[in-house]
């Protein structure tokens, strides 16, 4: 068994690398977070959420899938409050796209 040339990194020291990691994540805005997914039901309200799912975050855009066209209609007259909501939470948030899912 080959011996250990270099000294263990520190726990500290490999946090710090993944904490940077993470926040390099949220900058380039190419994840979409499980809280959204969590608390879909209640940000959006029950009887939409049934019909609808957050599908992708990108660019600081989050997509949401919508089963029909009746349903999506309805969700663009809340679009700002959704939106408004969403960015008090998290701030990386700049905006919302709908698109029927298929």
């Amino acid at each position: 068994m080959k011996k250990r040339t270099s000294k263990p990194e520190p726990l500290k020291d490999i946090l710090t690398q993944i904490n940077f990691s993470i926040e390099d994540l949220r900058k380039n805005n190419d994840f979409l977070p499980d809280e959204i997914i969590q608390n879909w039901d209640t940000l959006i309200g029950a009887p939409i959420s049934k019909y609808t799912y957050p599908s992708k975050f990108k660019n600081g855009v989050l997509t949401v899938s919508v089963e029909s066209t009746i349903i999506m209609q309805e969700i663009r007259y809340s679009k700002k409050i959704l939106l408004d909501t969403l960015q008090k939470r998290w701030g990386f948030i700049k905006n919302i796209k709908f698109k029927i899912s298929g």
